[in-house]
Parts: C-alpha cells; structure tokens; sequence
C-alpha cells in the first residue's frame, strides 16, 4: 500500500515553473533547438551546456502539459462483468408472462411508471423542460417508499452520495463511537443493496485513506451490496509534508479499487458493470464536457483544478505531477461517456435493463437548485444527455450526484433520482436517511 503513495513533485499552477511550463506548452522542441544555436554563437560552451540541458527539460514539461492525461485508457474496465446473486428468496425481476397476458408470471398487473399514473401524481409534478422532462422535489412528509408499489422481482437499492465523511471523521472532539453514531444516523439501511454515488471521503490523504477504509468496511457489514463510484473530491490529494509530494489521480483510483477489493461485496463500478438477475448496473464519475468558452473560468472557480493532479509524464517513474486542467476532465468524460452508450447498447441486445450510477448529472434542467439555473459554471456539474435517454429505453434509472441537490424526476422513460446529503453544516434539507428506490 505504501507504494501507492509515493506521490509525485508538482508544479502548481499559481507557481512560476507552472505559469512558463502552460505559456511554453504551445512551442516545438524545433522552436526551442533555434534557441540554443543562437545562444551557442555567443555564449561560451559550457552556458550553451546549461542552456541545452535546460531547454530539453521544458520542452518535455511543455509538450507534456499541453496534452491530456487520461484517469484509465479509452477501452479500460476495472474487471470483467460481475454476477450479483439475488437476495435469499427473492423472485426473478422479470417473469415472463404468457404471449398476449398482461399479467406477469406471479398474477399481478405489470407497473409502468408514467407521468399519468397515480403515483406521479402523488408527487404534483412540475413541468422544467419541455414535454418530456418532469421535476419532482421530494418532500420530507411523503415516505417515498410509497411512491412505487413493491411488486414481485423488483430489486431495492437505497442510493446516497456526497456525505463528505471527512467534515465527521476529522473531528477531533469526536471519539470513535461518536462518530460511528453519527454515520450510522445518516444511512439507515432500507434495503440490500447500497449506492454511494460518489463523494463519500478523500482517500488522497492517509487519514482519508483511513476513514474511507473503515466507512466501506462499516458499509459492507450492513448491506447484502454496496456499489460505489468515485466523485471529484475522492482525486483530492494533500502535499504530504514529508514528501513534498502529491498522489495522482489515477494511483487515487488504484487505491480505491484496492479498497473495496478488500472487501467480498462491494463493487467499485468505475467503468465496471454488473448483473444481478436481469439488471445490468453500470457506472462511472462521467465528469462533464465543459464548454471550451468557459475553460478558463472554470479552472480559476473549481477546486478541482488545484486539487486534483495527474502525472506529468504519464507511464513514467519519473515523480511528477500537475494540476488536472479541462483537457484532461473533458477527455475523462467522453471515455466515461463511450463505456457508458457500450454498455447500454450490451444490455439492450441481451434484452436486459439498465441502471447508471454517475457522480456528475447526466442533464442540466432539474438537476441542480433553481438558485443555480444559467450559471457559467453549470457544465462543470451536469451534462446534456437527453438524446441518449430518449435513444435508450432500457436505462430505466439513473442515479447521481455531485450537485448537493435532491431530486427526482423522469426525463424521457428514465427516472433520474439523486439523495445528497451534502456537508454537515450546510447539507440538503430534503435528503433521507432510510429512502430507497426500486427497479
């Protein structure tokens, strides 16, 4: 484990090799050797040394910059498809009835959530975004376990994200207990399987690295399940004053997987699917495709592009990083975004349904709180992604996080659900500590 966190010399954007490294990114190794032979003309031989040493180094600092760095190559998975047994007793998802019989194989009518259904119209919609697109704010007073009856093969995950375990587990006052306490109240489980989607801690750091262990291993004794993806805050990394040096976001992933790993059930669905019954679960961060004219605000306003960093040379030992830019997030997303429309287009020739875990939102309207709607920041927390839902009717839900807004809504045919609970000073009214969702 230790070797993991080796970490790597940074330089930091705000610093002066990394202001000359980004101005430099954009000149030729060729622009660079004219440099050095008119500087030999001149200089005495052992300056035009120094000079060439010199110039060889930023050219490789500059080249590398201005290319993006990818968190896994475009075609890797964490691990072939795993197979998730039923829970004890529980019937198939999906009897298939007789040729014409509008029953399913156990006698009772088949469901299908519609926006005329009653109960959607429990939760009197608000229409967001055109004809397609419902909002539903959920309410602390509406037990949302009523909302969908439980029928025979349905499967029930209760879905959290953006705990922020760190603002509880680094409490200092806090003793041990205390803190489990205070995690137990806010997952109490109501189903078998567990989704955290996202920001659950900060494994960059070795007490983050602590907490997020034993928070899984809390977890995993509590639930048949648990599925996990990575957020933005897990790639945090702290300069280790020892050191001097950061983690990297892709020795971040490593590490994570290694730690649910070490645990039998639970699954680190970072561009990994798996299959219980007929349910293909698929997930991954997705990130978001930042608009190209808002790139350099978005660097200057989101912590991730000072916390967050990636190897200077990728592939090598050599132990250097920089700061994670909008080339490499964006990059990060459309190999997230390619596995993703794979899989489904997998699950759809195996007459399968789908269901996504994502950190990032997979649409804009609805997603986020009114307060936030038109922000010039909004393409750093959610995505356009209406096409693929309207072209994809297995997706059948599609769960997030991210943006510390509870929703849940249906766009197109899939219902897009999201409980954060958000950081304990300021966490979202409407999250719910015991709801879940079926499918």
């Amino acid at each position: 484990m230790q070797s993991q966190r080796r970490g790597r010399f940074s330089a930091r954007p705000g610093s002066s090799i990394g202001i000359f490294m980004r101005a430099a990114a954009p000149l030729h190794r060729w622009a660079l050797l004219v440099v050095v032979v008119c500087v030999s003309r001149v200089a005495p031989l052992n300056l035009v040394v120094l000079v060439l040493m010199g110039t060889g180094v930023v050219a490789l600092l500059a080249d590398d910059i201005g290319n993006a760095t990818p968190l896994l190559s475009d075609e890797s998975t964490t691990g072939n498809l795993v197979v998730v047994p039923l829970p004890a007793g529980s019937p198939t998802r999906r009897p298939r009835p007789v040729a014409g019989d509008p029953h399913d194989g156990n006698g009772t009518p088949v469901h299908q959530l519609a926006i005329s259904s009653p109960t959607m119209s429990l939760l009197t919609p608000s229409k967001v975004a055109g004809a397609d697109s419902w909002n539903v704010r959920m309410s602390r007073d509406l037990e949302l376990s009523q909302l969908s009856p439980i029928l025979p093969g349905r499967l029930r995950f209760q879905v959290v994200s953006d705990l922020h375990i760190e603002t509880i587990c680094g409490h200092r006052s806090l003793t041990r207990d205390e803190i489990e306490d205070r995690i137990n109240a806010i997952i109490v489980p109501s189903a078998p399987f567990l989704i955290l989607a996202g920001d659950i801690g900060c494994p960059g750091s070795l007490p983050g690295e602590e907490h997020y262990r034993w928070f899984l291993g809390l977890q995993s004794s509590r639930f048949q399940a648990v599925f996990l993806i990575a957020g933005n805050h897990e790639y945090y990394s702290e300069i280790s004053g020892v050191t001097g040096t950061y983690l990297t976001a892709p020795e971040i992933h490593q590490l994570i997987k290694s730690i649910a790993d070490s645990f039998p059930n639970v699954y680190y669905l970072d561009r990994k699917a798996v299959l219980i019954d007929d349910l293909r679960i698929i997930g991954a961060t997705l990130w978001s495709d930042i608009h190209s004219e808002r790139e350099a605000q978005v660097e200057a306003c989101v912590a991730d592009y000072r916390r967050i960093h990636v190897p200077m040379y990728p592939g090598s030992k050599f132990p250097s990083s920089r700061p994670v830019t909008v080339k490499d997030t964006r990059i990060w997303h459309r190999y997230d975004l390619k596995y993703l429309r794979r899989q489904v287009k997998i699950a759809e020739a195996n007459n399968q349904d789908v269901l996504v875990v994502t950190h990032h939102a997979p649409v804009h309207d609805g997603t986020s709180h009114p307060s936030h709607a038109g922000s010039a920041l909004m393409s750093a927390f959610s995505n356009d992604l209406r096409a693929l839902l309207a072209d994809s009717p297995a997706i059948k839900l599609w769960v997030f996080g991210h943006t510390h807004h509870c929703c849940d809504m249906v766009v197109h045919d899939t219902r897009v659900y999201a409980n954060q609970h958000g950081y304990c000073n300021d966490r979202e009214s409407d999250y719910r500590n015991d709801t879940y969702v079926e499918i």
